[in-house]
């Protein structure tokens, strides 16, 4: 290592990323973070970083199909268990505000989540058709449009079957998930 090459700055940045007075300890761990990062930002290959960059969008615009509507989903089954006699109990018992969101009301309320989430695999697979059209990925959904276009039947046969294969087992696990999240239901 020599004075002032890229190995020696980062491990240097410390210094400067100290925390200040009045500053919480996360923005200062999540500012180390950042000036390690940058330090290391020259020995990461260019290629990994262009690829990253491109994902960006496609990523942002499948994420963003599904959020709006697990968001107001997950804020009515939290208010509709903020209003159960259970939490009422919970919060007479004097139990701190935290526990109760966390442990008694989350926890009920990520029930009717898990089902929303598990049937909407579906929603993704046909947002990353479009996605990967629009955005010129090579991937499933593309594969399924040039198989359509093409009248292959096997080959949009196949893709169903993939799909399918999902979407069956997105439902396996969120019934799997139903025995860890709501301590009624047991199985076995």
């Amino acid at each position: 290592m020599r004075v002032d090459d890229e190995l020696d700055r980062v491990t240097r940045s410390h210094r400067r990323a100290r925390v200040q007075p009045g500053e919480h300890r996360r923005v200062a761990a999540f500012r180390l973070l950042l000036h390690v990062l940058e330090g290391f930002r020259a020995y990461v290959d260019r290629q990994f970083l262009d690829v990253v960059g491109h994902m960006i969008l496609p990523t942002l615009s499948l994420a963003l199909i599904t959020y709006a509507a697990w968001s107001r989903f997950q804020r009515a089954a939290m208010l509709d268990v903020l209003n159960s006699d259970y939490i009422r109990l919970a919060r007479a018992k004097g139990l701190k505000p935290r526990q109760v969101l966390v442990k008694h009301a989350l926890r009920t309320a990520l029930i009717p989540m898990t089902t929303a989430s598990a049937l909407t695999i579906a929603t993704i697979f046909g947002g990353a058709v479009i996605t990967e059209t629009v955005f010129q990925w090579q991937g499933m959904g593309k594969f399924l449009v040039q198989s359509v276009l093409t009248h292959d039947r096997n080959a949009t046969m196949a893709w169903l079957v993939v799909a399918g294969t999902f979407v069956i087992v997105g439902n396996l696990i969120a019934d799997l998930l139903y025995a860890v999240l709501d301590p009624r239901i047991r199985y076995g």
